[in-house]
């Protein structure tokens, strides 16, 4: 506790305060002891004995803002239940219904519906009355449920999900029948082994005309009589990409995975990638792969799987976004032969994620058989984390080196190098189209790279480029500090 003469002073200045108004703040006749008009030695004590008051009494404020500071916070959590439950009551029920859909949009849980609608009775009879929330079906859940969901759902678009763990195909059948007569409803459909698919096939169900995204989990599915005619987005893991798949040409969005694969089809994926014609988001992770097959399975049947792929011109295809995601134990062969076979595209967005690849320097996780680098976009993310680096790869200088397009480049790399050393003079003229540059968390960026940048990326009279250096430890604050008066483009953080 401070001295109570804080206090006892404080409160003196307050009743005057009170008395006489806020406009008065600033008048020498507030304070116990007022400023000397001039400021000469004479009037050293004055000026000691008022600034000392003027310590006392901020010693004081700053005790009091502490205590009402966590009294403002006690009250605060320890009201936040009430407050909630009186906002609650407040909503109208059209609104808390609104939330509710929001709420159900936003997660991917099957469960949210039942989980909402055992809160209160107001809560379910709200629930009851917003249909989409009764739209995501399972395999796991039990047939009377099946049947309520179904009831309360209205005619909405459904979400069908084949997953049962733990449990035989009699369980995915008896599902699947209950939902047959409303195939025509199903719009995102999740396939998670081949018998469900051959289910589907079975009960001869074909007709798809609401279904949107598909999502399926088996090496060799094959969809040639089924009609999709909206089917636009797909998410395949560890798939043979089957040939002749009449919906490739419509499709706008995919994701293919492949996990733990000793031969990754890439003559398979190569084909199917180019009869995707209407294509602008692909997505491509490779999490422990250690090899590769470049020859199409005997067991093909299109006609034309015996004959060698031919590639489109390099950077011919122009796309939105591209995500490559390499990571855990991945070979840098298989690296390569994945930039190999995406090398004809041209996305606007490019994001390069290498984590946990320690078999290789990170210098051979960027660049295709040829030995080019692979990153070629408007917008460039790389990010680089658990992987071995040579410190001889200057990873930014290499980059724009190989890419004339690139004005935007966000970097994550602790432990790489980024400007080749021997840059001086007309070196930089590949920096040229550069506007934007980020660093974060690169841990190994000197300060002699910084001022290189700052020299010849952020010059004075060049006020549209930007350089941001965030949370990156070779970097310091009093560094940052002098280089401030480059611009007001110049951001940092540490």
């Amino acid at each position: 506790m401070h001295d109570m003469d804080g206090i006892d002073a404080l409160l003196r200045i307050l009743t005057r305060m009170k008395r006489m108004g806020w406009q008065e703040m600033q008048k020498e006749d507030i304070w116990n002891h007022p400023t000397p008009k001039y400021m000469t030695p004479e009037a050293l004590p004055s000026i000691r004995q008022a600034l000392a008051e003027s310590k006392l009494c901020m010693a004081a404020l700053n005790e009091i803002s502490l205590n009402v500071g966590t009294r403002i916070r006690n009250l605060q959590k320890g009201s936040a239940a009430a407050v909630l439950e009186e906002g609650i009551k407040l909503l109208p029920d059209e609104i808390l219904g609104h939330i509710f859909a929001m709420a159900h949009l936003m997660s991917d849980h099957r469960g949210f519906a039942q989980r909402v609608s055992r809160v209160s009775r107001r809560f379910r009879e709200v629930s009851l009355r917003a249909p989409i929330l009764w739209t995501r079906l399972s395999a796991h859940f039990p047939d009377s449920q099946v049947q309520a969901f179904i009831s309360r759902s209205g005619q909405l678009d459904l979400e069908v999900s084949t997953y049962v763990p733990g449990s035989g195909p009699a369980k995915v059948e008896t599902f699947l029948q209950t939902l047959g007569k409303h195939t025509t409803r199903w719009a995102r459909l999740f396939i998670h082994d081949a018998g469900a698919e051959s289910i589907i096939n079975e009960l001869n169900f074909t007709d798809f005309p609401r279904l949107r995204f598909l999502y399926f989990s088996s090496s060799d599915v094959r969809k040639s009589e089924w009609a999709t005619p909206v089917l636009s987005h797909i998410y395949a893991l560890n798939w043979h990409a089957t040939p002749k798949v009449p919906f490739y040409s419509q499709l706008t969005c995919v994701e293919l995975s492949y996990e733990d694969m000793y031969d990754m089809p890439i003559a398979k994926i190569t084909r199917a990638l180019q009869c995707m014609t209407s294509l602008q988001d692909l997505s491509l992770t490779i999490e422990e792969c250690s090899s590769f097959s470049d020859e199409s399975d005997e067991s093909d049947d299109s006609d034309d799987s015996d004959e060698p792929v031919v590639m489109p011109h390099r950077h011919s295809v122009r796309i939105e976004d591209l995500h490559v995601t390499i990571k855990d134990g991945t070979t840098h062969e298989v690296a390569e032969q994945v930039y190999d076979i995406l090398s004809y595209l041209i996305p606007t967005t490019l994001h390069i994620d290498l984590a946990n690849l320690n078999t290789a320097d990170s210098s051979k996780f960027v660049v295709d058989s040829e030995g080019v680098m692979f990153p070629y976009a408007s917008v460039i993310n790389i990010r680089i984390s658990q992987v071995i680096s040579s410190g001889n790869f200057p990873l930014l200088s290499s980059l724009l080196s190989n890419c004339d397009i690139a004005h935007t480049v966000n970097i994550e790399a602790p432990t790489e190098t980024f400007i080749d050393e021997s840059y001086h003079g007309h070196h930089w003229s590949s920096f040229a189209q550069l506007r934007n540059l980020r660093f974060k968390y690169c841990d190994s960026l000197s300060e002699a790279e910084v001022t290189q940048l700052v020299k010849n990326l952020v010059p004075e009279g060049k006020a549209s480029r930007s350089l941001e250096i965030i949370s990156c430890r070779g970097i310091s604050e009093e560094f940052m500090s002098d280089l401030q008066d480059k611009g007001d483009k110049l951001v940092w953080k540490l």
